[in-house]
């Protein structure tokens, strides 16, 4: 927590410009060798805290969650890490997508739980690790009861769009999954973009009711120490500012 509120994140990608009201920047390394992940940190001129983004089902990068299961890819995580201190960048963690149930299971799932594995990862990497849930049945932490037992140990990311998908999209059955989270652990949380075309439910959106009501969640969670915004890149670092100011109370115009 920073002056009493949480810190807010702006995933980055490069367009339009860094925020000022952004207290760190997301940056996303799915898929990304060391060497990349690198220049993308010199390119991107980021001169803010850091939270990873890891790897996701990316048909452009040719990755998936289970690329995190690979020892191959872990150790260049790992050299990606320390090239990236001894820059000067400060990190703050990595936040991990879940790996399938299948990949855990034929990586040796029988042996040890996927608690233990990511207890694993932070120890090679030598970096804080956050596990997002997600609402693809095929992964782990897709079912609420799942994300509620690992809450009770690790650290985790919150995406409440996810959870309600996770949950039919039955908000009593979100607000109790959300009740019985173990909130100490939740260390971040999302924040999307309020889209204008959500005027009606379907199966793959949540409707504005819903949106308001995730809004409101985060706002009544003020324990969560980071909040990052996850906003279409058409809309960028202005709909960033307005948000922030928004939460923070601040009405004046952009410090830049």
């Amino acid at each position: 927590m920073e002056n009493g509120r949480c810190k807010y994140g702006q995933r980055y990608n490069g367009k339009g410009r860094i925020s000022s009201y952004a207290d760190y920047i997301q940056l996303d390394i799915c898929g990304l060798r060391a060497i990349e992940i690198v220049q993308r940190y010199f390119l991107y001129d980021i001169n803010k805290p850091i939270l990873l983004l890891g790897d996701y089902t990316n048909e452009e990068r040719k990755a998936s969650e289970d690329d995190m299961l690979d020892a191959e890819r872990l150790y260049d995580l790992k050299d990606s890490i320390k090239s990236l201190r001894a820059f000067g960048a400060e990190l703050m963690g990595l936040t991990m997508n879940p790996v399938s149930r299948e990949g855990l299971e034929r990586f040796g799932g029988s042996k040890f739980t996927f608690r233990e594995y990511v207890d694993k990862v932070s120890e090679i990497l030598q970096i804080p690790v956050l596990v997002k849930n997600t609402a693809n049945k095929e992964l782990l932490l897709s079912e609420p009861e799942e994300l509620i037992e690992f809450s009770k140990t690790n650290k985790i990311t919150l995406d409440h769009n996810l959870l309600i998908q996770a949950c039919n999209y039955s908000m009593d059955k979100y607000l109790e999954t959300f009740s019985k989270i173990n909130i100490e652990n939740i260390q971040e949380s999302y924040i999307r973009t309020v889209s204008k075309k959500w005027s009606h439910p379907t199966k793959d959106k949540p409707t504005k009711t819903y949106d308001k009501k995730i809004v409101e969640s985060i706002k009544l969670s003020k324990s969560i120490p980071w909040a990052t915004f996850v906003l279409d890149d058409n809309i960028g670092y202005t709909q960033f500012d307005s948000m922030v100011k928004s939460m923070i109370g601040k009405n004046q115009d952009s410090k830049e």
